[in-house]
């Protein structure tokens, strides 16, 4: 299935900033509003600014800050990291897999533990609802099932155990011997 965080980066407040990425990484922002967002008490001034409280798109560090806002809220929901892949978490008890990419969530496992997995994490994070993959987009590829075959399983799976089980010396016959594998002719040299 898959979710989007509504409003992602605004769900991250500039205050959280130092904590999340160290002392003084971001400078106080200033920022103007437009003229319909101003209180009638400032009908007197000229060109306001305000402090900026919130993370904007276009602020330099918003995506890292959502980044690691988001890491952080994922985790707290009984997710962890998968190490050696970036934006991948498991959640061992409930047997789902999370996979972020910025504010688009995408989880497969148990079906039966899809729906508490996604209220842990709406306790944390502003998501729109859970859409099933089926003819669903996400980065760019268009999920549609696919009928098992299931005798290509086997075969798959007996490969398998011949390769656990096989040597260097065997592993390079059976290449050798395959259809699809030809093994290149030995060039003489002209001397």
């Amino acid at each position: 299935e898959d979710a989007d965080a509504v409003g992602a980066y605004h769900q991250i407040k500039l205050a959280e900033a130092e904590r999340l990425l160290g002392i003084d990484t971001i400078p106080k922002t200033w920022v103007s509003l437009p003229r319909n967002r101003w209180p009638p008490e400032w009908k007197k001034y000229r060109d306001p600014v305000v402090p900026l409280e919130c993370n904007l798109y276009g602020h330099p560090l918003a995506g890292l800050l959502w980044d690691k806002g988001s890491q952080e809220m994922i985790c707290k929901c009984g997710f962890e990291r998968v190490l050696g892949w970036e934006s991948l978490y498991v959640h061992r008890k409930l047997q789902v897999f999370l996979g972020v990419y910025v504010d688009d969530f995408h989880m497969a496992g148990r079906t039966e533990n899809l729906a508490q997995a996604w209220k842990l994490l709406r306790k944390e994070i502003d998501l729109g609802p859970s859409l099933p993959f089926h003819e669903n987009t996400y980065l760019g590829c268009t999920q549609s099932e696919v009928k098992v075959n299931k005798e290509l399983i086997k075969e798959k799976q007996q490969l398998i155990r011949q390769i656990q089980s096989a040597t260097t010396k065997d592993l390079e016959e059976v290449i050798l011997n395959t259809d699809e594998y030809k093994r290149p002719k030995q060039m003489k040299s002209k001397k």
